[in-house]
């Protein structure tokens, strides 16, 4: 979390793995700045908890379940 402006800065590393999250690329991310909540193109919908310890930030995976969602239109 940026200390200057609040901003969550997500970074992406490949070699991470996290059994039942997304499968496929993510469709949007929501976050309130204790909890995180993504969903995928693969209809998953999955609730994550920013921890913050003296070293960092790290995320806990709380749930995920599988969401019907119909296409919108623009």
């Amino acid at each position: 979390i940026n200390a200057e402006d609040g901003n969550l800065i997500l970074v992406s590393q490949r070699d991470v793995h996290v059994p039942n999250a997304h499968v496929s690329s993510l469709k949007s991310v929501w976050t309130n700045g204790d909890l995180i909540a993504s969903t995928g193109i693969d209809q998953r919908l999955n609730l994550w908890r920013i921890c913050r310890k003296e070293d960092g930030l790290s995320l806990e995976h709380l749930l995920c379940s599988v969401v019907e969602a119909g296409e919108t239109e623009s």
